[in-house]
């Protein structure tokens, strides 16, 4: 990702949000979440807090212990750097679910917008593995 890629803006007088592309994009928010990650491990102190976001990262600093524009520096360093381990798949969590009946009353409408019978509609749905972007 080049620098031109990241926008950095202030919140408030400990705060900066880093901004990457605004999409839907696995591999930004991998980024996201590296950068976070390295944010912590390599600013040591002058960090209290990294939090990623869908398409950001909120890095809550101490004012005392670091220089804005020094930091804002680092992060767009840190944001451009091609050695950063970005991990893209993250641990899977499998989540039950129910269909049809008191728990799933909309099945059969489901199935009927979507032309296919209920057992497709389960089919097609619990075949899929889902990435959670933000929570």
């Amino acid at each position: 990702m080049s620098q031109d890629d990241v926008r950095i803006r202030a919140a408030g007088d400990s705060a900066l949000i880093v901004e990457l592309p605004a999409r839907q994009d696995p591999a930004i928010s991998a980024r996201v979440v590296s950068m976070a990650a390295a944010a912590v491990k390599r600013f040591g102190g002058a960090v209290r807090d990294a939090v990623p976001g869908f398409h950001t990262l909120t890095i809550y600093f101490d004012p005392l212990a670091s220089e804005p524009a020094w930091l804002e520096a680092q992060l767009r360093e840190l944001a451009a750097d091609p050695t950063l381990d970005v991990e893209t798949a993250g641990a899977a969590i499998e989540v039950p679910v129910c269909y049809g009946g008191e728990l799933g009353p909309d099945l059969e409408d489901v199935a009927r917008v979507a032309g296919c019978s209920p057992d497709e509609v389960i089919r097609l749905h619990s075949a899929q593995i889902y990435r959670v972007f933000v929570v």
